[in-house]
C-alpha cells in the first residue's frame, strides 16, 4: 500500500549528519516494538491503536437516527461540550471540512457551535444568548464526567433546555459520550434517560478521535466520518509496517533527533486556516504526551502568510532552536484567476493571469527556502487534496508517532500528572470559595 501521506525530509539533511536519521529510525524502530507489545499485554492504554478496524456499522446507524430525530424537532444547532481530547478532534475536523463562513448563513442539516472549553463567562453568556433565539440540542464528552469547564458548560444549557422545553423533553435533547457503565456523567445520563454512547475504556482523552466523542458530533453535522475512518485504518495499517521507511517512525525518529541537536521548539504550521484547529488538535495531542519530567520538544503553531507577518522576522533570524513542519493539503477551490481590476495600478503584473492558489503554493516554496537558508531545518508533509480520508490517515499519522516519539525521550505517552496538579489545586480554591 503507497501512503497517501508523503514526509520529506531533505530540509533536514543539511543539518545533521549522514546516518543519523537512519540510527534514530532504527531507535524509533523499537519503540514501535515496544509499543505493539505493551498493546498486546494490555499494559497501557493502547485500545485506539485498532480503532479504525473495528465495525462501525451499527454506530454510524445509531449517528444517523439521533440526526433524524433533532433534525424532526426542528435543531438547528448542536452544542458539542468538551475540552481537550473531548472538543479538539470534532472541531479539527469540522472546521476543516465546513464553509468557512457558514455561521453567517443557515446551512442544511445540523451546524455546531462548541462549549465546555473554557470558563471565560463572557463567551457563555454570548452562547446563551446565541441559543435563545434558536433550537438546539447537546452533546457533552466526558470520559469522567468531572471535568470542571465541561460541568460548568452542561449546567447553563440544561438550565436553558429546561426552561424551554421541560425536563421529558430536554433529555431528548441531550447525548453524552463517555464511559458506559462508570463516572459521573454515565450516571446521570442513564438516570435521566439521555442518548449514551461509549468511549472504550482503553482510550484515553487525545486519543479518541476515532470514537463516537469526535464522530458523533462530525456525523450530526454533515461531515463524511466514514471516509475518516476508511482513512484512519490506511493509516494505521502503513504505521504499522516495521520498516524505517515507515512515515509515524521517521517522523518520531527526525524530531527527536533534532531535539537532541538542541532544537527545542517545533512550529507546526499550515497555508489555510481551514488547518488553524487542525493544529491545535496536533498542540494538544505532543504536547500532553511528550511534556514530563522536565524534557520534550514545544509544540506550538502558526498559520501562513498570516503568522508570517507576526512569526517571520524570529523565524528567520530568531534564535536557532526552532525547527518547523508544514503541512500542505489541495485545496478544491482557489483556482480563482487573478485579473487588473479596472483603476488598479497597485497589481504587480507578474500576478495578472495567476491563480490565486498558485500564489499560495509559490509563497510556500519561497518560505521554505528562505528558512533552511536562514538555518531552520524544516519537514515537508504533503497530505493531497484536503479530504476527509486523507486528514484521518494524517491524524492516525501522527498519533501513532507521538506514541514512538514519548518513548524515544523516555516518557509515558499516555498520562498526564502535570494536568491532574493544576486541577487539584483549582479544586482546592474552589472549596474554598464555597464555604
Amino acid at each position: 500500500m503507497k501512503s497517501i501521506i508523503e514526509i520529506d525530509f531533505k530540509g533536514v539533511t543539511p543539518f545533521v549528519e549522514s546516518g543519523e536519521i537512519e540510527l534514530w529510525c532504527e531507535k524509533a524502530l523499537n519503540s514501535l516494538n515496544l509499543l505493539i507489545e505493551e498493546g498486546s499485554n494490555k499494559s497501557s492504554p493502547t485500545d485506539w491503536i485498532d480503532l479504525p478496524t473495528e465495525d462501525f456499522t451499527s454506530i454510524f446507524k445509531r449517528f444517523d437516527s439521533l440526526k433524524r430525530e433533532w433534525l424532526s424537532k426542528g435543531v438547528e444547532f448542536v452544542v458539542s461540550v468538551g475540552v481537550g481530547g473531548s472538543y479538539q478532534g470534532a472541531r479539527a475536523f469540522y472546521e476543516a471540512f465546513v464553509d468557512s463562513f457558514h455561521t453567517f448563513d443557515k446551512r442544511e442539516g445540523l451546524s455546531l457551535v462548541f462549549a465546555g472549553h473554557t470558563l471565560s463567562p463572557l463567551y457563555l453568556s454570548e452562547l446563551l444568548q446565541f441559543l435563545k433565539k434558536r433550537e438546539f440540542a447537546v452533546v457533552v464528552i466526558s470520559k469522567s464526567g468531572d471535568t470542571l469547564e465541561s460541568a460548568v458548560a452542561l449546567n447553563l444549557l440544561r438550565g436553558e433546555l429546561q426552561r424551554r422545553y421541560g425536563t421529558e423533553e430536554e433529555g431528548r435533547r441531550i447525548a453524552a459520550v463517555t464511559s458506559i457503565g462508570k463516572g459521573a456523567l454515565w450516571e446521570i445520563a442513564h438516570k435521566e434517560g439521555w442518548h449514551l454512547y461509549d468511549i472504550p475504556k482503553g482510550v484515553g482523552g487525545r486519543f479518541s478521535l476515532f470514537t463516537s466523542a469526535a464522530l458523533l458530533p462530525l456525523s450530526l453535522a454533515g461531515i463524511d466520518v466514514k471516509e475518516i475512518i476508511r482513512g484512519a485504518a490506511d493509516g494505521r495499517a502503513l504505521s504499522l509496517v516495521r520498516s524505517i521507511e515507515n512515515g509515524a517512525v521517521r517522523y518520531a525518529a527526525v524530531r527527536n533527533l533534532l531535539y537532541s541537536k538542541g532544537k527545542k521548539i517545533e512550529v507546526m504550521a499550515a497555508y489555510t486556516p481551514k488547518l488553524y484547529f487542525f493544529l491545535e488538535w496536533w498542540r494538544q495531542l505532543f504536547g500532553e504526551s511528550e511534556g514530563k519530567r522536565g524534557r520534550a520538544i514545544f509544540p506550538t503553531i502558526a498559520c501562513y502568510t498570516t503568522d508570517l507577518h507576526s512569526l517571520g522576522q524570529y523565524l528567520q533570524e530568531g534564535e536557532r532552536t526552532i525547527f518547523e513542519t508544514v503541512l500542505s493539503f489541495g485545496e478544491q477551490s482557489g483556482k480563482e484567476i487573478i485579473e487588473r481590476v479596472e483603476g488598479n495600478s497597485s497589481l504587480p503584473h507578474y500576478l495578472e493571469g495567476v491563480s490565486i492558489g498558485k500564489v499560495n503554493s509559490i509563497v510556500k516554496e519561497g518560505v521554505a527556502k528562505a528558512h533552511i537558508e536562514g538555518g531552520l531545518p524544516l519537514i515537508s508533509i504533503e497530505g493531497g487534496l484536503l479530504r476527509e480520508y486523507n486528514l484521518g490517515a494524517l491524524a492516525y499519522l501522527f498519533q501513532f508517532s507521538v506514541a514512538l516519539s514519548a518513548k524515544l525521550l523516555g516518557v509515558d505517552p499516555f498520562n498526564q500528572p502535570g494536568v491532574e496538579a493544576y486541577k487539584r489545586e483549582s479544586l482546592y480554591l474552589l472549596k474554598g470559595e464555597g464555604e
